[in-house]
């Protein structure tokens, strides 16, 4: 599959300034290194009617262009439901029961960020988890093999950040936005993803510029 970079904007609104700076600077990196690019709508979250128009048009007529159809994630629930479906059959996943509140609240790892996933129900018995579901429904999460990852960025380098066990599925029955944009990029060809530096660690004099 040819290599491609994307924009992913999520349909909650109007875009702003800083999401159209992140497109055009997104399509000139694809353009430029000769990548297709993809557009696609994240949509299964805080959409709102009309929205994912009003965003296009603005993208057209701003001289971005895209190449094929665009995607919208509310459309590719199959794809996510395997995704899952086969972590869940590798013995990678297991039912979380908590509230945001008892993560917030929850002691963590020293070197974890605050909200990172403690790992509550990671070891529930079976009988422990049949008396959970009785009082609310279970989100699903990754059983992660390691605590952190590194990523190369091609403007700041190397970059190492926590991982925990992130939610796949809400217990809403919504996928998550972690695994929906993993199974989306994999299946689309994406190599090349351009954002702005929020999630990297601050540094004592250094600008805000983009990520790829």
């Amino acid at each position: 599959m040819t290599s491609a970079g994307r924009f992913a904007p999520s349909p909650s609104g109007e875009l702003h300034v800083g999401n159209l700076r992140t497109a055009i600077l997104a399509w000139l990196f694809a353009r430029s290194t000769g990548r297709r690019f993809l557009m696609r709508v994240e949509d299964l979250d805080r959409a709102r009617a009309g929205a994912d128009a009003e965003q296009l048009r603005d993208l057209a007529a701003i001289g971005i262009t895209w190449d094929g159809d665009v995607v919208r994630q509310t459309d590719r629930g199959t794809l996510y439901t395997e995704a899952i479906g086969g972590l869940t059959a590798a013995g990678l996943t297991y039912e979380c029961f908590c509230t945001r509140r008892e993560i917030q609240e929850a002691p963590s790892a020293p070197h974890a960020p605050q909200g990172a996933y403690p790992g509550t129900c990671r070891e529930l018995s079976a009988a422990e988890r049949e008396a959970k579901r009785a009082v609310r429904p279970a989100a699903v999460r990754l059983r992660s093999a390691v605590t952190e990852a590194t990523v190369h960025d091609v403007l700041h380098g190397s970059y190492t950040g926590v991982v925990d066990d992130f939610v796949l599925r809400r217990n809403d029955g919504v996928t998550a936005y972690n695994l929906a944009v993993v199974v989306d990029d994999a299946a689309q060809g994406i190599d090349q993803v351009v954002r702005g530096d929020d999630l990297l660690p601050p540094r004592p004099g250094r600008p805000t510029s983009p990520r790829c």
